[in-house]
């Protein structure tokens, strides 16, 4: 899964309404060309709703597939971070508080959002790194979270280290995506010990900077191979592999 950070700077037709990403039909060319900047009507108040002026969202695979599908004529857009101008009924959030996380329709100058899905903007990220994390970031935490420690979608989310045994091996496939990249750093979080992943070019030193132990050159390695471990390491007991993190 590719996040693309998309910065927003639209401009609106008045206090009333604003610019928004829209999309009419299906559509199979590049995702830039299928969409379309209308003036419509700003979100309204609502108990419970967050309504945020945007900042930044980004582009996940999901995104393009609703553009294509022509699911976004009425919006589209998930993640978001910008800073909060109405919130009737919130419990903790207010009015000014900058903030991330998963919205509706965030292609847009605004957007509303449930509160339970927001989250004040970590002080280390600014607006803009912000917008880029929230679906692959808990996309990989909650992958990880019910990998480790087996639990099925649907149960409560199990707080803590999700691995419950030392020297652990995770195989993260493609580590120099949006959730591959979370996936390695979650996975050094908990103090896996090797990390496996697959990229090229300039990917190979972006994994191994986010801490990766082995990054396999997938234009290298025979593509029918079963595993992105080299064969000269299929029999180390470093590299028993314990978890598989498939990134779509």
């Amino acid at each position: 899964m590719r996040a693309i950070v998309l910065a927003v700077s639209l401009v609106g037709a008045s206090a009333a309404t604003m610019a928004a990403v829209r999309a009419e039909g299906t559509c199979k060319a590049p995702f830039e060309d299928c969409v379309d900047i209308d003036t419509v009507d700003r979100p309204t108040d609502k108990r419970g709703f967050v309504v945020i002026q945007v900042n930044a969202s980004s582009v996940n695979p999901s995104d393009v597939d609703g553009v294509e599908s022509g699911s976004c004529a009425n919006g589209c857009g998930a993640d978001v971070a910008g800073t909060v101008v109405s919130c009737p009924g919130c419990a903790s959030l207010k009015v000014g508080d900058e903030v991330w996380g998963l919205g509706l329709k965030t292609y847009a100058e605004y957007a509303s959002a449930p509160e339970i899905g927001l989250g004040l903007r970590p002080k280390s990220l600014t607006l803009a790194e912000a917008g880029s994390i929230p679906q692959v970031g808990m996309t990989s935490y909650v992958c990880l979270k019910r990998t480790g420690l087996g639990t099925p979608p649907g149960t409560p989310m199990p707080a803590g280290n999700p691995w419950t045994k030392e020297n652990i091996t995770v195989v993260v496939t493609a580590g120099s995506g949006g959730t591959g990249f979370m996936g390695i750093e979650l996975a050094k979080v908990w103090g896996a010990t090797n990390i496996i992943t697959a990229s090229t070019g300039e990917g190979i030193a972006f994994c191994y900077g986010l801490g990766a132990t082995l990054v396999v050159d997938y234009n290298e390695q025979v593509r029918a191979q079963k595993s992105p471990v080299p064969p000269t390491l299929r029999n180390d007991d470093r590299f028993a592999t314990h978890f598989w993190y498939t990134c779509k």
